[in-house]
């Protein structure tokens, strides 16, 4: 793999668990930040005694190599679902460690293994083409720029790279455990293999998915500026002449948004239904909104 380049940022923050697919990830950025500052965060979430003797090790890598490291705490309170929760609590503190010291984007080291085994994940609920596309590769979240310059990459060549380095890692063994989705989706992928459906396969689906849905974004943006007009907090979607059914759904679903203020968009159940009647009568309601035509 190739040094990663980080681009315009100066500050960069590197997420390390430990695990290959971080530790590959802190190793090829401190190979391309060309006297750039670098700054490693673990998340502890208590969950596994070898979790802090992980961090410990993490520590020891950035000390050898002059860059600071920092381990922040989390500690699960028994409610929710423990996935969503751990993941929600990595993006807050590590975003709220970003914005302690001030760093331009913070690097995460997701693999085309993991785009692949989210696509495998998300066929359950019959998503569009957004819910399967590959993840982005850059966002914001809790006011920070964060990135993932590893999703060309397999677990498999960063692991190679990572050997050829001297570099040790840990395996987290929740990956294999077949109670998670994860660890499920994993032995699947290894099954579809042979059939020419594994990660490669699947994680360059996704990338063009990822595609589709940027130009299908850029379409239904330019029939919005024709078509939407806001009105003392309703907005107006003039659906004559009729639209293809993909950007109209974006259109309906763009205008719930907006008109609820919130930043997910309505459940694809609530888009299908409404769109098997696209002209009702009276009123319905979805994603905390009035619709009447």
């Amino acid at each position: 793999p190739a040094p990663v380049d980080p681009g315009p940022a100066r500050r960069i923050g590197v997420a390390v668990f430990g695990g290959g697919d971080s530790m590959a990830c802190l190793d090829l950025v401190l190979s391309g930040a060309g006297g750039r500052s670098v700054h490693a965060v673990t998340v502890d979430h208590g969950l596994r005694a070898e979790a802090r003797a992980e961090a410990v090790a993490v520590a020891a890598f950035c000390a050898a190599r002059g860059i600071s490291h920092d381990t922040l705490q989390w500690h699960w309170d028994g409610t929710g679902n423990l996935q969503a929760r751990a993941r929600d609590a990595r993006y807050r503190l590590i975003g709220e460690w970003a914005g302690v010291r001030a760093l331009d984007v913070v690097m995460l080291g997701h693999t085309a293994d993991d785009v692949a085994e989210s696509l495998l994940l998300r066929l359950r609920r019959a998503p569009g083409c957004d819910g399967l596309a590959e993840m982005p590769r850059r966002f914001a979240r809790h006011g920070v720029a964060w990135a993932r310059p590893l999703l060309d990459l397999s677990r498999a060549a960063l692991r190679d790279h990572l050997r050829d380095r001297a570099i040790d890692w840990s395996d987290d063994p929740s990956n294999d455990d077949p109670r998670y989705d994860r660890a499920r989706a994993r032995r699947v992928l290894a099954a579809l293999a042979p059939m020419g459906a594994g990660v490669e396969a699947l994680s360059a689906t996704a990338r063009h998915l990822r595609q589709a849905s940027t130009a299908l974004d850029h379409y239904a943006d330019e029939e919005a500026a024709r078509r939407a007009t806001a009105d003392r907090g309703d907005l107006l979607l003039d659906l004559t002449p009729p639209l293809p059914a993909e950007i109209a759904r974006r259109l309906v679903a763009a205008a719930l948004r907006w008109v609820s203020g919130r930043g997910d968009g309505p459940r694809q159940a609530g888009l299908d239904t409404l769109a098997a009647s696209p002209t009702p009568c009276g009123m319905r309601t979805l994603h905390g909104c009035l619709l009447s035509a």
